[in-house]
């Protein structure tokens, strides 16, 4: 605690303050705490295994993260190609005729063909809506 008066400042046994310009670099304060301190290493074990523990965790977890985004790419696919299946099956019902191609779909039965999320393009073969990946539904 701080001192209260200015008796307990003069008989409170302290170690000389230096001004702060003495200093040239932080290495220099870190280096007087520690040597002041008596740690060396300036981290002490409790702080370096939580940063250890951490790391272990985060390391266990990045599988699981990388599963699950591709999960969510599949799953996007297809309920993409489901869209569009139902897209041209309302073109089918509206003109009696099996679109030519996905760009027949355009303006009037959807605004644009959705983005494949593994990057490849949708191919429609009279029957069935699939991608390059081999998605089909």
């Amino acid at each position: 605690m701080w001192p209260r008066s200015q008796e307990e400042l003069r008989h409170r046994p302290s170690r000389p303050l230096r001004p702060v310009a003495s200093y040239a670099l932080w290495s220099d304060i870190m280096a007087e705490h520690h040597a002041s301190s008596g740690n060396p290493w300036g981290l002490a074990f409790v702080e370096v295994a939580v940063i250890t523990a951490t790391l272990a965790i985060l390391a266990a977890l990045m599988p699981q993260l990388m599963g699950i985004r591709a999960a969510a790419k599949s799953a996007t696919c297809h309920a993409n190609i489901a869209t569009l299946n139902s897209v041209a099956a309302r073109y089918l019902a509206t003109r009696g005729e099996i679109p030519p191609g996905l760009d027949a779909l355009v303006p009037d039965f959807t605004l644009a063909i959705p983005a494949c999320p593994f990057g490849r393009p949708y191919s429609f073969d009279g029957y069935s809506i699939s991608n390059a990946e081999g998605h089909r539904h």
